[in-house]
């Protein structure tokens, strides 16, 4: 059920950055260029209303690259597509409680190897963002005084309070 849905996502998105691209055409301007905001949305509404809003970009230098093909391939494969189906058969066999408090921590897994691998720093944010992410899981956990029972064959489950 994860992998349609995930499909889904990654055309919703393509199509938003597609479009998010086409109003801003200029946004990969270097940041140290002066670009006059007011024009470049007056630019974008007078190309959109004149027909000519929408164009796809040239996608010839991705397709020729190795690099960056091996670099897609590998992201939407491994990273993506592997990962959910792992996770999804993963899942089958755990309360949703624990999937639910399992996937919320992933931020944090995901900030502490950063901080390990690549030296990320971290804010005053970053830490009030992880306590509520701790918060909610201790919460979870204390709440979760029930047991959820799930029938092998049909996949149906149901709490039973303790």
């Amino acid at each position: 059920a994860a992998l349609p849905v995930s499909a889904i996502k990654l055309g919703v998105v393509a199509t938003a950055a597609l479009a998010f691209f086409e109003l801003s055409p200029h946004a990969a301007v270097d940041l140290a260029t002066n670009v006059d905001a007011d024009a470049l949305v007056e630019g974008a509404k007078q190309s959109m209303l004149m027909g000519g809003g929408f164009t796809v970009p040239n996608f010839t230098p991705i397709l020729q690259s190795p690099l960056a093909l091996g670099a897609i391939f590998y992201t939407g494969i491994i990273t993506t597509s592997l990962a959910l189906w792992v996770e999804s058969i993963a899942f089958q066999r755990v309360p949703a409680t624990d999937a639910s408090i399992i996937l919320t921590t992933e931020p944090l897994f995901a900030a502490a190897i950063s901080a390990v691998v690549v030296g990320e720093t971290f804010g005053a944010s970053d830490a009030v963002g992880a306590a509520f992410i701790v918060g909610a899981c201790i919460y979870a956990v204390k709440m979760g005084d029930s047991e959820e029972v799930c029938d092998e064959d049909t996949k149906a489950c149901e709490i039973l309070e303790e």
